[in-house]
This record gives C-alpha cells, sequence and structure tokens, in this order.
C-alpha cells in the first residue's frame, strides 16, 4: 500500500509539498509531470535538490522511499504573454497573458474610467518579472490572483464608431493607464461588460 498526500494552493501559489508513505521502505519510480509553461521549477526530496527537471516532460524521481519522505515542487509562475500561430489572423498583432496554468483576460467593468479595450496596447518591451503585479481579489469568486500592468491607451480610436473610413497615418497621441487582469474562467461573473483574451501590442 502507498499513500501520497499532497498540500498546495495551486495555482494561485506554485508551491507543492508531496508526502510518500510507503506500508515500508520500498524502492520505485515517482513521476513528477513539469508543465511547459514553467520555466524554472525546482524539485526537492527531504531538502536535497533534484537534477535534470525539464520543462515539458515527467521527472523521474527513483529512489529508495521511505515512510514519510516528502517532495517539494516550486514552480514558476511568472507570467508571460502568449503569442498565436501567424495563421491565426484574429490574433495577429495581438497577445494573451498567462501565469502559470491560467489564461487570463481583461473585464472592462475593472478598468479606469473612460479606457476602452479596443484602445489599449500592451506594452512588450517590458520584462515578464517587472510588467505584471500580483493582487489577491478576495472578493472575486472566492478569492482570485489578479494582475495589474501598464498599457497605452490610443485617445483617437474609439470616436471611429463606422466602419470604414479613408486612410490616415495611426495617431501618436496615446496615455498611460493601469489594466487589471483576471483569470479568463471568472468573466462574466459579475455583471454583463465587454471581455477580450487577445490585446493588440505595442512597444511603448
Amino acid at each position: 500500500m502507498l499513500k501520497v498526500q499532497q498540500k498546495a494552493n495551486y495555482p494561485w501559489n506554485g508551491a507543492a509539498d508531496i508526502t510518500i508513505t510507503p506500508e515500508k521502505p520500498a524502492e520505485f519510480t515517482l513521476y513528477l509531470r513539469i508543465p511547459g509553461w514553467s520555466d524554472h521549477t525546482q524539485v526537492t526530496v527531504n531538502g536535497k535538490a533534484v537534477a535534470n527537471v525539464t520543462p515539458g516532460q515527467y521527472l523521474a524521481v527513483l529512489r529508495k522511499w521511505e515512510p514519510g519522505d516528502v517532495v517539494n515542487v516550486r514552480f514558476d509562475l511568472t507570467p508571460h504573454l502568449v503569442e498565436a500561430n501567424p495563421r491565426v489572423v484574429d490574433d495577429y498583432g495581438r497577445a494573451a497573458v498567462q501565469r502559470g496554468p491560467l489564461v487570463y483576460c481583461v473585464e472592462q467593468l475593472d478598468q479606469p474610467e473612460g479606457v476602452v479595450l479596443s484602445d489599449v496596447r500592451l506594452d512588450v518591451t517590458q520584462k515578464p518579472s517587472s510588467q505584471f503585479q500580483e493582487e489577491l481579489r478576495e472578493d472575486l469568486l472566492g478569492g482570485v490572483v489578479a494582475l495589474k500592468c501598464m498599457a497605452a491607451v490610443n485617445e483617437k480610436t474609439s470616436s471611429r464608431d463606422g466602419l470604414y473610413f479613408r486612410y490616415r497615418p495611426k495617431a501618436s497621441e496615446k496615455h498611460a493607464t493601469m489594466l487589471t487582469l483576471i483569470p479568463y474562467y471568472a468573466w462574466a461573473n459579475r455583471a454583463a461588460t465587454p471581455m477580450q483574451v487577445w490585446t493588440p501590442v505595442g512597444t511603448s
């Protein structure tokens, strides 16, 4: 008989403690799945680091397991931008935000007054480690981690309500704003409001 107990606050926290309790000491292989989105996963067994941890593969841990051995896993939950295959025309020039296994979205009701989602541009020049700030939102669906990031708002596009226009060079007038992103699964749970996952990107 083998007992495996896992303690974690996943996916809000990337740490997981797995206690292995065989009925008696036994040698076998424990396979841990290392997600492809976790660039820097750390694994230890009883505090000793395990080597050859590769994103997108299973980590095989072969050893003689004793009752009470603890495997500690630390997934890298750094938010990052994701782009679609360029053949997906609707997403060309746009990016989505992912943190751990969750894709995020921007919902209109979370944004500053006057900011229209269709006018927003994400800044792709910033490093992911400093681009996003994490915030625990206990008021939303029992508690989720929201993300905040700076973005640019093109000031003149929202006044165009028609379908076609005479071409002009894109307006350079824009200002910065702070966007709030929530996990995609959590949208449409408060009010009917515009939402988007794939957001246009810019360089400043």
